[in-house]
């Protein structure tokens, strides 16, 4: 299951710092929320650690996408 709460939280964080990645993570959620898009979305939510190098992340940012992953892999 994804942590959607997660999602919302990094959403919000990256709003707040002018961050354009934030709406990368809002597609994810919208996706999430289609059933005919949501493995589509869990995949790309799951090798998407590599957004943190082009978009600098703070670490706080990075702390938060790892949680959100590893729940991910905990799932699978």
């Amino acid at each position: 299951m994804v942590d959607v709460r997660k999602i919302i939280e990094i959403i919000f964080i990256l709003r707040k710092r002018n961050n354009n990645a934030y709406l990368f993570f809002e597609n994810i959620l919208i996706d999430l929320m289609e059933p005919e898009h949501r493995d589509d979305a869990i995949k790309r939510l799951a090798n998407c650690y590599s957004i943190t190098q082009y978009s600098n992340f703070t670490q706080e940012e990075e702390i938060i996408l790892g949680e959100i992953i590893d729940k991910i892999e905990e799932k699978s």
